[in-house]
């Protein structure tokens, strides 16, 4: 294609993604932040992954300004570019949370359920010396 006198095909134009680093989080409906970087020159930052009720996408950084709104800061230039974009963090997202340690899983119980299975005599070894009143009633 001619731009200009110039012909981009030539020029280095048909970039790819030569690096994703995804960083998973659990802030609200975001899943993960990913950065990217196109021919090893040029980085977007702070990619949302977002989850939602038909799966995960991507949002790309955006500036909230004073009125509320919000103005993106860089976005693909077409669907094929979008796409192409989230398919590859998408996928590494996978990877990441795949190899994640287990240590790292978020557990859906909390620390009163926690404590309730603890066995009492636990609570009454740990109590005795610091409240020998409370085992005298």
């Amino acid at each position: 294609m001619l731009q200009d006198g110039v012909d981009d095909q030539d020029n280095g134009l048909d970039m790819q993604i030569t690096e994703v680093k995804v960083r998973p989080t659990n802030d609200g409906l975001v899943r993960a932040y990913a950065n990217i970087v196109f021919d090893n020159c040029l980085m977007i930052r702070d990619i949302r992954v977002i989850e939602s009720p038909t799966g995960l996408y991507i949002s790309m950084p955006a500036k909230k300004q004073t009125d509320g709104t919000h103005w993106q800061i860089a976005y693909p230039a077409n669907a094929e570019s979008r796409n192409m974009i989230q398919r590859v963090i998408l996928a590494e997202y996978e990877k990441v949370v795949a190899e994640a340690p287990l240590y790292q899983v978020e557990l859906d119980v909390t620390i009163g359920e926690i404590l309730m299975a603890l066995p009492i005599q636990l609570f009454t070894t740990i109590n005795s010396d610091r409240y020998p009143s409370l085992l005298s009633e």
